[in-house]
């Protein structure tokens, strides 16, 4: 090889070996530059990574993690002399932050079985509820079912239990529920059904009441509306309907009662002067003395029921009062007339069909003097009946005459007066009953 050629290589070789450590000293600053980049940037996703411990929002902190691992993995080698510390630092980071999701992930387990048992003690509850409604009545299955909404509301405030047990509470909650609730159907369709006899009863009380209404019959008319009042009384309550079928029904009693105490008010006031006048002819009764004259006595007292009589009604408040005055005169005049015992209580006993027939209810009142005569003649009846087979026993068993046979027949026949007396006591009742149809016929 010639010395020029030898230059011109060696020459080429020194610029390649120049070439060569350029380049590689400025890959070194390159790699350098890229490790101390790299470390920077793994430093920066570091602190983010320590920053996760303070995200509130569970998923997004782990959407998070997620990432900066992705970001890490990404990056670089960094600085040998640093990466063991860096790679620590990562580890703890990353500890942290799963700790923080392990740890709410512990507390939602957690809160979970807390809300499994109290669904469960809800679940008890409701059970307790339905053992209650076993015997309950209308309004306990009202205060029940109140209860029930509440424990219903109260559930759907408590957070879902774990997975496996919540479908499992969830199903037998709503099975008590609806059990619960077709109890209490079960039970109202039988209330329902039962109040709609007792409000059908009621609607026929009132249609009554109603017919009743516009009697002018005021004694019978009132007597019936009483009974009916108390009627209605025992028919237990129409539930919601009770207050508008009351109001119907008392509207019509009512109507009737108000009519009577404008009729009887504007009678009274036409009964004053009638009242002037018996005041009158008591005065004159209780000034009046009887005579030797026993006839003359008789009539004059007969005048004087002939006079009160005549003399028409008084205000209802006057007539007990002097009613009572006039009778009582009259029954102290007759037990001073010289006449016979019977004949006396004849003429008493008249004075009282009179007041009978002039006092309060003087249909009910001679009735029940009517019934009283027939009770004690039904009584003596059976005595006498007693007495014939006691009689029809001694003249099969005995010769003769035997004084207990005389005893009996004495106490038959004296019983057997009795009767008659009653019978006619009795006929005079009937017959001042009867006087007072027409007059009830006269009202109508």
């Amino acid at each position: 090889m010639s010395p020029h050629k030898y230059k011109e290589n060696q020459a080429d070789y020194s610029k390649a070996i120049e070439e060569f450590n350029y380049k590689l000293s400025l890959s070194k600053q390159l790699q350098e530059h890229d490790l101390k980049r790299n470390y920077e940037m793994k430093t920066e996703l570091l602190e983010k990574i320590k920053g996760i411990k303070d995200q509130t929002n569970i998923k997004e902190a782990e959407r998070l993690i997620k990432i900066y691992r992705n970001d890490w993995e990404e990056i670089g080698p960094v600085p040998n002399d640093k990466w063991d510390e860096l790679k620590g630092s990562f580890r703890a980071a990353l500890e942290e932050a799963y700790s923080k999701l392990k740890a709410h992930y512990n507390s939602v387990e957690e809160e979970k079985e807390a809300n499994l048992n109290s669904k469960k003690e809800l679940l008890e509850k409701i059970k307790a509820i339905i053992t209650k409604s076993e015997t309950a009545s209308g309004q306990v299955w009202n205060n029940l079912t109140n209860e029930l909404v509440a424990l219903q509301t109260e559930w759907k405030g408590i957070g879902r239990a774990n997975a496996k047990d919540n479908d499992k509470v969830w199903a037998e909650f709503r099975e008590l529920c609806d059990s619960f609730f077709e109890k209490k159907k079960a039970f109202f369709s039988v209330v329902h059904e039962k109040m709609g006899v007792i409000k059908t009863q009621k609607q026929e009380l009132i249609a009554k009441a109603n017919a009743l209404k516009e009697s002018t019959d005021w004694q019978k008319t009132g007597l019936a509306l009483i009974k009916l009042q108390d009627a209605w009384k025992k028919v237990p309550h129409a539930g919601g309907d009770e207050t508008k079928l009351f109001n119907q029904f008392r509207a019509a009693c009512n109507h009737f009662f108000d009519a009577k105490k404008a009729h009887f008010g504007a009678v009274d006031a036409s009964y004053d002067a009638n009242l002037v006048a018996k005041e009158e002819l008591l005065k004159k009764l209780q000034d009046f003395n009887l005579s030797e004259d026993l006839a003359a006595n008789h009539a004059a007292l007969k005048q004087f029921s002939a006079d009160w009589n005549a003399a028409g009604m008084v205000p209802m408040k006057d007539k007990k009062r002097v009613n009572d005055a006039f009778y009582n005169r009259l029954d102290e005049l007759y037990d001073k007339m010289n006449v016979s015992a019977t004949e006396k209580f004849m003429m008493q006993f008249k004075t009282k069909l009179e007041r009978l027939s002039n006092g309060e209810s003087p249909e009910l009142a001679l009735k029940k003097e009517a019934e009283y005569f027939k009770k004690q003649m039904d009584e003596i009846q059976g005595r006498i009946k007693t007495y014939d087979n006691n009689l029809g026993f001694f003249k099969s068993s005995s010769k003769g005459v035997n004084p207990f046979m005389k005893e009996i027949e004495d106490k038959i026949n004296a019983e057997k007066q009795k009767i008659a007396e009653l019978n006619e006591k009795r006929k005079l009742v009937m017959a001042e009953l009867n006087k007072l149809k027409p007059a009830e016929m006269e009202a109508k």
